[in-house]
């Protein structure tokens, strides 16, 4: 039995085929009971294939059903408080992708194989759906399917991982970032900050498919496998008007945090050096869908420069530049609300904690 790996939102699931793959064969040359056993098949493929295809809408509909539970949640929030209701909107991812995405061995009998598969639960589809626009900027990157793919890398390609979260703030912008006539007296959009850790277990899976250059080290295999490294990240959710994730930017230290697991930097050098990790924080190969997005400067009317989401090209990934990286979590410590013209407050009177942000 052969074993495979699928992961990400471009692969699909091996449906049944309702019909043979081959040319129907000529019944007239059939006997009788050969033709009753060409019938019989192609019903069991049909009923197979029917089977799945009711499957996948009922999955469809429980990601649907969850999807606008968490709109209608999220708008009576809203009406009460934007700033809470964008804290919990980020507390919740963190709950929800604590420990990643669900993995598990899928059998295909069809050509007796069998594939570790990493999916997201219809709960977790359903609230990225809720919350995140449709073309959601990921980084460097677009599009809630890309999110989730990343995700199902991330737990498939370590043996475990937890996504701690240590700090929230809540940041009120002085203005809008697309400034004109009608909106320059208007409050600027929300962003929610969290600082977080990502503590992964090594697997050999996570050399072959984030480390590739290391395979056929054993020695150094050996040394990676099952150990535990902490990444610390810096996760930044832009909210638009609607009160929507239209940005998701994320910082991770991979060097520092395998520098502080292995503690020889020459050892750690040799690790990165061809690491599949574009951008800081996209593992794995690009069969996975990602598209580029463009990113154009505005000028305020001070002189101040400021990177507005425009549209999406694969042909401008040259030309965008290297700073946005991956993972974060769910337990806190403390959440500041801020102002951007404002210096970073630490007395207490300017210090929410998360409790009583989400509770109203």
């Amino acid at each position: 039995m052969s074993v495979h790996r699928t992961f990400g939102p471009k692969t699909q699931r091996r449906r049944a085929a309702p019909y043979d793959d081959l040319p129907p064969p000529s019944l007239k040359f059939m006997t009788n009971s050969e033709r009753g056993k060409y019938y019989r098949r192609r019903r069991k493929l049909y009923g197979a294939y029917l089977e799945e295809q009711v499957a996948d809408l009922r999955e469809e509909i429980a990601t649907l059903a969850v999807s606008r539970q968490v709109q209608h949640e999220l708008a009576l929030s809203q009406r009460r408080t934007p700033l809470g209701a964008a804290a919990h909107i980020v507390n919740e991812y963190c709950v929800l992708f604590n420990h990643g995405t669900p993995v598990r061995l899928a059998v295909d009998e069809q050509d007796a194989s069998a594939s570790l598969v990493a999916q997201a639960t219809n709960s977790q589809r359903g609230f990225l759906r809720a919350v995140m626009t449709e073309g959601v900027r990921f980084g460097e990157f677009l599009g809630i399917d890309l999110v989730l793919a990343q995700w199902e890398r991330y737990s498939l390609f370590h043996a475990a991982i937890e996504w701690t979260m240590k700090s929230l703030e809540v940041i009120q912008l002085a203005e809008p970032r697309e400034l004109n006539a009608d909106n320059r007296y208007d409050d600027g959009p929300l962003v929610v900050s969290i600082a977080a850790t990502l503590r992964v277990r090594f697997s050999r899976r996570t050399i072959e498919e984030v480390f590739p250059h290391l395979v056929g080290d054993e020695e150094l295999t050996q040394l990676l496998i099952g150990r535990e490294v902490t990444y610390p990240s810096n996760n930044q959710f832009h909210f638009d008007r609607n009160g929507k994730i239209e940005w998701y930017a994320v910082e991770a230290d991979y060097a520092g945090a395998l520098l502080t697991a292995i503690k020889d930097p020459m050892l750690v050098a040799r690790i990165m050096g061809e690491a599949v990790i574009v951008r800081g924080h996209m593992i794995g190969d690009e069969d996975d869908g990602r598209q580029l997005a463009v990113v154009n400067e505005v000028e305020d009317h001070e002189g101040n420069r400021t990177e507005v989401h425009a549209a999406s090209s694969p042909e401008t990934q040259a030309e965008l530049s290297d700073d946005d990286c991956w993972p974060s979590s769910n337990k806190y410590e403390g959440v500041s609300v801020v102002s951007d013209d404002e210096p970073m407050p630490e007395s207490s009177s300017n210090r929410m904690q998360l409790s009583y942000i989400l509770d109203n």
